[in-house]
């Protein structure tokens, strides 16, 4: 029967080599996990643009294998989540902008739509001289214009699809095709404008008639650079000059004699947009009813003649002769009448009446003068009018001393008349 042992001397030999080789791999293995089979993807677009504006976007394909893996670039494409999701382009692939050198791609016709460097895909990319370099790669540029209704922010996704050689390290490698993707998002902004314009609602031949012109900024969505070379112009007025949102200028204007009545008038404010070719405009209009308003005033006094200690009646009458609403105010210090509110419309008139105890005072008579004026709405002059009227006074009062010897003297004189006639008639039957 043979017995069996074990060599301690070998056995401790060969778990030396067994723990030098544990203590080697432990530390080998962070080592090799930095090392990876990758690639790498980028996308760069606008950050804010418009509905209707064109979209220029780039994106990037990089070999970052750490082991020097050939990277082959089989497809390109971008899809825009619109409101109706759609691809770019429709069929194919992006049209590639830039290659590293040592990259090689299928060669095409140059054209600026989808071979503007004569080169298309498939694309071999060659893997990295030593892991951690820059890596070589692809650029590619995707176009198309934002549609109406998208959402803010409108969001697009790139989309490669790649092999890897799997040439360097086959172990853990895959040449199977696989898809990348790699999105970008771009701030949605509407650009608009509100142009305001205030002016008088009524004027005349010869007023200045001042307009207040202005716009605000009405934009919407997020990241909208701003307005500039902002301008306005009139249909009235001519070239305003530069403008700035919420800032207001005025502006005047004389009326003539063949302005046309409504005297309309139309502003247009026109901005760009900062970094866009976009221009932006918006109108503000006003209209001037052109007046030809007058007053007329007229007066009368009963009755006449008017005894002492009886009342004088005054009659004032406001007649609107012009095309336009009057609000006046009559005065007349002696009937009591202090800026007497009176409102006619136009072709209409307005009947105020006064009365007052007449008195020894005014033997002579009561004579007085009304004024009336009217200011014209919105404008800052006015239309105005006088009137005069008197009434004669008869002092019927109890007779003074004077008095009595007036009468004496007339009653004297009618009697010295009668005699003389008497006598004349007497002296004419004697001769008889």
């Amino acid at each position: 029967m043979k017995t069996s042992y074990i060599n301690i001397g070998i056995f401790t030999k060969w778990l030396g080599h067994l723990s030098v080789l544990l203590v080697a791999l432990i530390f080998a293995m962070p080592a090799l996990a930095q090392n990876e089979h990758s690639v790498g993807v980028g996308k760069s677009c606008p950050t804010a643009s418009k509905v209707g504006d064109l979209a220029t976007c780039g994106l990037s394909v990089t070999n970052t294998d750490d082991f020097g893996d050939v990277l082959f670039v089989d497809e390109i494409w971008d899809e825009v989540n619109a409101p109706v999701p759609f691809r770019v382009p429709a069929e194919g692939n992006l049209p590639i902008v830039f290659v590293s050198e040592g990259v090689t791609c299928e060669p095409a016709p140059v054209d600026e739509e989808t071979a503007p460097i004569g080169l298309v895909l498939p694309c071999t990319v060659p893997g990295l001289a030593e892991p951690g370099g820059s890596g070589l790669g692809i650029q590619v540029r995707s176009r198309y214009t934002i549609p109406a209704g998208s959402t803010d922010p409108l969001v697009d996704q790139g989309n490669v699809i790649v092999r890897d050689g799997c040439d360097v390290q086959p172990v853990g490698c895959s040449t199977l095709p696989q898809q990348q993707q790699f999105g970008a998002a771009v701030s949605l902004f509407t650009p608009s404008l509100l142009a305001t314009k205030t002016g008088p609602a009524q004027a005349k031949v010869g007023d200045e008639v001042t307009y207040t012109i202005g716009f605000t900024d009405t934009t919407t969505g997020t990241g909208f650079p701003g307005f500039e070379n902002c301008t306005g112009s009139d249909t009235l007025l001519g070239d305003l000059g530069e403008f700035t949102a919420g800032v207001t200028r005025e502006f005047s204007y004389t009326v003539l004699p063949d302005d046309p009545d409504p005297l309309t008038n139309v502003t247009t404010i026109t901005c760009g947009v900062v970094s866009f070719d976009n221009i932006v405009e918006n109108n503000a209009g006003h209209s001037v009813d052109l007046v030809n308003p007058s007053v007329s005033l007229s007066k009368a006094c009963a009755p006449d003649p008017v005894t002492v200690g009886g009342t004088v009646n005054w009659t004032i009458t406001v007649d609107n002769t012009g095309d336009a609403d009057l609000d006046c105010l009559v005065n007349d210090p002696l009937a009591g009448l202090t800026d007497v509110p009176v409102a006619v419309t136009a072709g209409g008139s307005a009947e105020l009446n006064a009365s007052r105890i007449v008195t020894a005072a005014d033997v002579q008579g009561v004579s007085n003068t009304a004024t009336v004026s009217c200011p014209i709405g919105g404008l800052d002059n006015v239309v105005a009018d006088e009137a005069s009227a008197s009434c004669s006074v008869l002092d019927v009062g109890i007779p003074t001393l004077s008095d009595w010897a007036r009468w004496l003297l007339v009653l004297m004189v009618l009697g010295v008349a009668l005699l003389l006639i008497n006598a004349g008639k007497v002296r004419t039957q004697t001769r008889s």
